[in-house]
């Protein structure tokens, strides 16, 4: 918006300006803290614009986006979780939960944000897509039961059919 009072960056270096008095009322822990004077200042952000775009939809009165590819999905998932964007947070949720196809990253996102009733689909997906992935994540949380089929899973996969990141590797 032309009259917007802050100027946030993306970390792909596009530029959006956006009202203070938005992000106050619907949003919790955005990074337009008050010594930012919004003339001229510009407050670097970590994400990307494509989830920028999407996310600062959400502090405006307009239809919501639709929330498709995956990729930005989870990455304003997070964004929104982490700045506390109210009206995004249950959106998200059911369009996470709507990307099942994707379980590792569903897991992830439920584990992470408290989402418990999302764990049990994701869970049972995620560890024949990517059975170290998931124990490594079920025993951070102490998921004992994920992270023992994880574990069962991991053994009975043939160290070829590992991801690249555990091939050769050992403890």
């Amino acid at each position: 918006a032309a009259d917007a009072d802050l100027t946030f960056l993306s970390n792909d270096s596009v530029l959006f300006k956006v009202h203070r008095k938005n992000l106050d009322m619907l949003s919790e822990g955005f990074a337009a803290p008050a010594r930012v004077s919004g003339e001229g200042e510009i407050v670097q952000l970590v994400e990307s614009a494509a989830v920028l775009e999407l996310l600062f939809q959400y502090v405006y009165p307009q239809w919501q986006p639709k929330l498709e590819l995956v990729e930005v999905l989870n990455g304003l998932a997070e964004a929104v979780e982490k700045y506390q964007v109210y009206p995004a947070l249950e959106n998200c949720k059911t369009s996470m939960q709507a990307a099942i196809d994707h379980p590792v990253e569903v897991l992830e996102y439920a584990i992470k944000h408290g989402y418990k009733d999302l764990v049990p689909e994701a869970g049972l997906l995620a560890v024949p897509a990517d059975p170290l992935r998931v124990l490594i994540c079920a025993h951070r949380e102490g998921l004992d039961d994920l992270m023992n089929r994880a574990a069962v899973e991991a053994i009975a996969t043939p160290p070829d059919m590992l991801p690249r990141s555990f091939q050769g590797r050992c403890c």
